[in-house]
């Protein structure tokens, strides 16, 4: 596992500032991507490993994290944008801009994606970033909306807690196929709802897809 992990990127947990007020969502993936240009590194701080960072370093890194989507100076992540487009469609207000943070499950960015590493690996990385994401979970206000970006962080969150479902898996796209979850969760007495999908957004490739998952998301998203 330690392998697989890109030592030079320094983890970053969340993307915004979950301890916002304004927070009203937020997405759930897996973990930063390593072409993420704008991913905090050792090198920018003239670091050869992360023990040698110092307080201000990690007050400029914290900074960075919660500035990440406010700052107009760089374009976000392909990702993100994708979910953008998703989150515009369910609810004009909904945008990483505005009121949405991104949570990862794993802090870590990979040398390769998530996917791509072994089975063994992205296990234990989940298991040893698990109290790492609650905790960043339980910085969020209550009853925040936690959208779940496919089947991984789908079944990692809903162990997480108490879950009450709303209703049986939904079909949301029949090509490919698509299913979805909504209900609520309690993690550690925070109440929280949730809507999850099996697919990440990113494989979606075709914007009317896109528009199916948001239309669902709406119909329950009041």
């Amino acid at each position: 596992m330690e392998a697989e992990i890109a030592w030079n990127c320094i983890p970053v947990p969340v993307f915004g500032n979950p301890t916002s007020s304004r927070i009203k969502v937020a997405t759930i993936g897996l973990n930063p991507a390593l072409n993420e240009p704008r991913l905090p590194t050792l090198i920018n701080y003239h670091k050869k490993f992360r023990d040698e960072l110092t307080d201000l370093d990690i007050k400029d890194i914290l900074s960075r994290r919660e500035n990440y989507f406010s700052d107009l100076q760089s374009k976000w992540h392909n990702y993100f944008e994708s979910l953008d487009s998703v989150l515009g469609r369910v609810n004009h207000f909904w945008s990483f801009g505005n009121c949405v943070v991104h949570v990862d499950l794993v802090a870590c960015a990979t040398k390769e994606r998530f996917s791509k590493t072994s089975e063994e690996s992205r296990e234990t990385l989940i298991t040893n970033c698990h109290q790492h994401f609650l905790r960043t979970l339980l910085k969020l206000p209550e009853n925040t909306l936690l959208l779940l970006d496919g089947k991984t962080a789908c079944d990692e969150v809903l162990k997480a807690g108490r879950v009450s479902f709303d209703s049986k898996p939904e079909l949301i796209l029949i090509n490919p196929r698509m299913s979805g979850l909504r209900g609520s969760i309690t993690i550690n007495e925070k109440p929280f709802r949730f809507r999850g999908w099996n697919l990440p957004v990113s494989k979606l490739i075709n914007p009317l897809q896109r528009m199916e998952l948001a239309d669902w998301l709406r119909e329950y998203c009041s």
